[in-house]
C-alpha cells in the first residue's frame, strides 16, 4: 500500500494524502475493536495489518480453504458476471459477461477475465442482501463481521478474482464505502491519493 500526491495532482479537484506519511502498520491479534475504530474509522485513515484476523468469532480459514477445486464444488454453478478485457485493453471498460462460476474459475489463469462485484440481490421486501453469488454458498466459511470490526455495520462483502501475468490496474477510481481487503491468495497493490 503505498500513498501518492503526485498522482493527484494530475486529476482535477482530487486533494491528495500526504506522501510523507506512513499507512500504520498493525498487529489484528494487539489491536481492540475500540482502538481501531478510534484510530482510523473514525478518522478515515488507512491501515494495514500485518498478521491474520483471528478471534473466538472469526478464523478466517478461507486463507487455507479456498483452492480452486474447493470454490468449484462449493459454488461452481452460481451464475456471476465476469469482466472480460480484451487483447492489450484494460478491465473497468464495462466489458462483462454471464457465466458460472466454475466455467469463470476454468479460465481465470488465462488472465483475459476477472471476477468483480456481482450485482446485489434483494429479498421479497426490497431489502439487499449483504452477500451475492458466489459467496451465498460460501458465508460459512467466514463471518460477516469479525469481532475487530463488530461495532461496523457492514454493507455489502465481496469478491474480487483474477489473474494477470504481469501487472494490470483497475484506474482511478473512488470507493465510497470505508473498505476491508483481505488477500487471499496472489498479490494487490494499493496507491492511495
Amino acid at each position: 500500500v503505498t500513498m501518492s500526491s503526485s498522482i493527484a495532482s494530475s486529476y482535477a479537484g482530487c486533494k491528495g494524502l500526504d506522501a510523507d506519511k506512513s499507512i500504520a502498520r498493525l498487529s489484528a491479534a494487539n489491536t481492540t475493536a475500540q482502538e481501531f475504530f478510534k484510530s482510523h474509522v473514525l478518522t478515515r485513515t488507512p491501515a494495514v495489518f500485518d498478521d491474520q484476523i483471528t478471534d473466538a468469532k472469526c478464523s478466517l480459514h478461507a486463507s487455507n480453504l479456498w483452492s480452486n477445486k474447493y470454490l468449484r464444488e462449493k459454488c461452481g454453478e452460481c451464475r456471476v458476471k465476469v469482466e472480460v478485457r480484451t487483447e492489450g485493453g484494460s478491465y473497468g471498460q464495462g466489458n462483462e459477461i454471464k457465466t458460472s462460476f466454475g466455467d469463470f474459475l476454468s479460465t481465470a489463469h488465462e488472465g483475459r477475465t476477472y471476477l468483480t462485484t456481482q450485482d446485489l440481490v434483494y429479498d421479497a421486501e426490497g431489502r439487499p442482501a449483504i452477500v451475492s453469488p458466489p459467496l451465498t454458498s460460501l458465508v460459512g466459511d467466514f463471518p460477516l463481521t469479525p469481532a475487530l470490526f463488530d461495532n461496523l455495520i457492514v454493507s455489502n462483502i465481496n469478491m474480487w478474482f483474477g489473474y494477470t501475468p504481469q501487472y494490470s490496474t483497475s484506474g482511478l477510481h473512488h470507493d465510497f464505502h470505508d473498505n476491508i481487503y483481505i488477500l487471499l491468495r496472489g498479490e494487490k497493490r494499493f496507491t492511495l491519493i
